[in-house]
């Protein structure tokens, strides 16, 4: 199931205001069977950013991943909450001062 949800993520394009166009691609956090979304620039290929986060205490659910939508993943966040491939499950995890949001896997 989850390998089904991974392909329709790899490749998806995502327009961020007021920067471009970036491409998400997934991998796994070393050790784990939690999917991390790395960000890449359409135009060169460049890394833009890591829209997940891996919290080991964090009790995620089968095809949920947990966000981080705070300081420079803010448009990030927003563009890819807003694509269609997740939905936010509303559940919170607590991360220093702010919070980690879980997201499901559509």
């Amino acid at each position: 199931m989850m390998e089904e949800k991974r392909k329709k993520i790899d490749g998806a394009v995502l327009d961020i205001p007021g920067f471009g166009k970036v491409r998400l691609k997934t991998g796994y956090y070393y050790g784990t069977d939690r999917l991390a979304i790395l960000v890449d620039c359409v135009d060169d290929g460049e890394p833009y950013g890591v829209l997940t986060v891996n919290i080991p205490k964090a009790d995620l659910a089968t095809g949920e991943i947990l966000v981080k939508t705070w300081s420079e993943n803010e448009a990030l966040s927003e563009a890819a909450r807003n694509c269609g491939l997740f939905a936010d499950t509303g559940r919170r995890e607590p991360t220093g001062f702010v919070y980690a949001e879980y997201w499901e896997v559509l």
